[in-house]
């Protein structure tokens, strides 16, 4: 259940679990964000929950004091002590230094204006996505149907 880098570790121990879950998901994501990888990365799921459930995050340099600050009160053990879960809950969350840029209440209203807009040629457009060989050494078959319907080829009684 899940991508096995963000299960916090009250879901691999299988102790329960609630909305904390979310904000260790939360670290997780900020964490691969700046540094192009998870804190707890490895080839073996097992390897990864065993990763987790010691807690031993590694910053890079080039993490900020508060990028290190607010990953660190997301990524702790004890989900009632993670941030989020405190007595204030989001709005301790949202008033962390690294949030500081952020309005909120302009994200609520969603008028906040992207910061890049893909420039999509038609609905199969892939170009904005890297290209990756299967893993298996076969490709997969290419989309060139000339009505632009996926799903021209199927039977119309399935």
């Amino acid at each position: 259940c899940g991508t096995p880098e963000y299960l916090a570790p009250e879901i691999i121990s299988n102790k329960g679990h609630n909305l904390a879950v979310d904000w260790w998901a939360l670290g997780i994501l900020i964490f691969e964000l700046l540094n192009g990888l998870p804190p707890f990365a490895a080839d073996d799921p097992m390897e990864i929950y065993q990763k987790i459930l010691r807690g031993k995050v590694v910053y890079p340099m080039t993490f900020s004091k508060m990028s290190r600050d607010i990953i660190s009160k997301l990524l702790v053990p004890n989900p009632a002590a993670r941030l989020g879960m405190l007595k204030r809950g989001f709005r301790e969350v949202r008033e962390q230094p690294f949030f500081k840029a952020v309005n909120f209440g302009e994200l609520e209203k969603r008028s906040v204006k992207a910061p890049v807009i893909p420039k999509i040629k038609s609905a199969m457009d892939t170009s904005n996505f890297e290209y990756y060989e299967d893993t298996d050494g076969q490709e997969w078959a290419r989309f060139n149907d000339k009505n632009n319907d996926p799903f021209g080829h199927f039977s119309p009684w399935l």
